[in-house]
């Protein structure tokens, strides 16, 4: 299953994440994993678990080396790769992002290949999008260096269907290989057409939307938004469900990856049936 988590900052995005079935793969841009792992549902989700962190030499990128016969996350309950934006030690000049992202797309590849891989997580996928422009910006400067014109600080907006594409793609090979995936995705505030002191221009709806790629809710099978409560608790609201579209706007308290699987298999009398958390004990 292929799910989407969305929402403001501290509403357990990662720590749902990471209740998919085991074992796990991470891909941890927004670096924050420890707080969700370690934080106050450890006793029930990671509790007696093998959580393994690869960090990423980001001063001497040529350093981070991969084995593909003997990849990091054998014997491990939960493998996290820790993803840190580049350094910028020159501010004139914007390195590190192809190298990341080559590091980042070599391993995710490696991953979602090997069958005893059960789940990948990525988080967040709004922040591995900005890499991937980045990384596209610093090969269109290469490029520019290379012929003596000017280099930019931003891509052009036609310019951004390439990264676009690049998320993508990696949502299709997931659904392709039928890989259990979870990519977390931050807000943004909606803006819509609005008439100001006589002139057209946009202002904020109120709403909060998915920042980043457009359309990204369809190329998942189901898409919750995190949220918390009036208590400090986390409510989860189902807002798209392809599995069975009468589970829509339904709100769940404190939801896992096996409670959802329930919901779902449950509202179709279980005629499928998904993968699963086995717990620890369990």
């Amino acid at each position: 299953m292929l799910l989407s988590i969305e929402g403001d900052e501290k509403t357990a995005k990662t720590t749902t994440a990471y209740t998919a079935p085991l074992p796990i793969v991470g891909f941890q841009f927004d670096i924050g994993q420890q707080r969700a792992i370690n934080g106050t549902q450890f006793n029930k989700y990671f509790k007696g678990l093998d959580i393994h962190t690869v960090k990423y030499n980001r001063i001497k990128p040529q350093d981070n080396l991969l084995d593909p016969n003997n990849p990091p996350w054998v014997g491990h309950d939960i493998t996290i790769f820790e993803l840190p934006a580049p350094v910028q030690l020159d501010s004139s000049k914007h390195e590190g992002y192809i190298a990341l992202w080559d590091y980042f797309i070599s391993r995710l590849g490696l991953a979602a290949g090997d069958g005893s891989v059960s789940s990948i997580v990525l988080d967040t996928a709004t922040i591995a999008r900005r890499i991937r422009i980045d990384a596209y910006l610093e090969e269109l400067n290469r490029n520019a260096a290379n012929n003596g014109t000017a280099i930019r600080k931003q891509l052009l907006q036609i310019e951004y269907g390439h990264p676009n594409d690049s998320i993508r793609n990696i949502y299709q090979t997931m659904a392709s290989l039928n890989k259990n995936f979870v990519a977390t995705h931050h807000l943004t505030d909606e803006y819509v057409p609005a008439m100001v002191n006589g002139s057209m221009t946009t202002a904020p709806s109120g709403k909060k939307v998915l920042e980043g790629l457009s359309g990204s809710a369809r190329l998942f099978d189901v898409c919750i938004r995190n949220d918390k409560g009036s208590k400090g608790e986390i409510n989860s609201t189902i807002v798209t469900c392809g599995y069975n579209l009468a589970l829509e706007g339904m709100k769940i308290p404190n939801l896992d990856w096996n409670t959802l699987i329930a919901m779902i298999e449950g509202s179709l009398e279980n005629r499928i049936e998904l993968d699963k958390r086995v717990m620890v004990g369990g």
